[in-house]
């Protein structure tokens, strides 16, 4: 898998290089707006349940003088389109990466496509009687998809795995023993259920 990553990698020229670092910035973009978000939501909502917390927090204190409403309803209103304003310009950014994603993994799966049919086309007369045309299809065809079937699906585990991530630091700074509580639990569960299968599974893939 590593040297598949490698010689994919090595297909790339130094433009294409800096896109995918592009990229790989914009994933964590994406992760730190996506805790931003969610670490938004729940003070929101529990200032909706009771106003009177935020004369308890100091920085709601400082951005209630920065913003100077009329009343503590006008500034509720306020953090309210601040987060919505915020989901929309997140989402905004989402497409944005997913589009941009999409038509550089596209464009280089039909550039690889094009080259190697461009190969083809000036290959010497004998290349073509040694082989079988069904093939030389087929290789155009796997070119074509090499791109959208490795790097789509990476960069999709990439930005999952991002996220993760930055939601575990989240919650590992906010409350670290529920946390190691609760990955202790579900990798406990996870274990119960993969190891007195793993050789049964093994074997099942083995027959098929």
């Amino acid at each position: 898998m590593i040297l598949m990553f490698k010689q994919l990698w090595g297909l790339f020229t130094l433009k294409e290089r800096l896109i995918c670092f592009s990229l790989l910035f914009m994933m964590l973009i994406s992760a730190a707006m996506e805790i931003l978000g969610i670490g938004l939501v729940m003070p929101v909502i529990a200032l909706l349940a009771r106003p009177e917390l935020m004369e308890q927090n100091t920085n709601l204190k400082m951005l209630k003088n920065l913003i100077n409403p009329s009343s503590n309803e006008s500034f509720l209103i306020v953090l309210c389109l601040i987060l919505i304003l915020l989901f929309i310009f997140k989402n905004s950014f989402l497409a944005l990466q997913n589009y941009i994603q999409a038509r550089f993994i596209f464009y280089k799966g039909a550039h690889l496509a094009s080259k190697l049919f461009d190969n083809y086309i000036h290959a010497p007369y004998k290349f073509h009687l040694s082989r079988n045309s069904g093939h030389l299809i087929g290789s155009l065809t796997l070119a074509s998809g090499l791109c959208s079937g490795i790097l789509v699906p990476m960069m999709t585990l990439l930005t999952e795995l991002f996220i993760i991530i930055s939601i575990l630091i989240m919650l590992l700074l906010l409350s670290p023993f529920v946390t190691l509580g609760l990955i202790a639990a579900v990798l406990l569960i996870s274990a119960s259920v993969y190891f007195p299968f793993r050789n049964r599974n093994r074997n099942l893939g083995n027959s098929i």
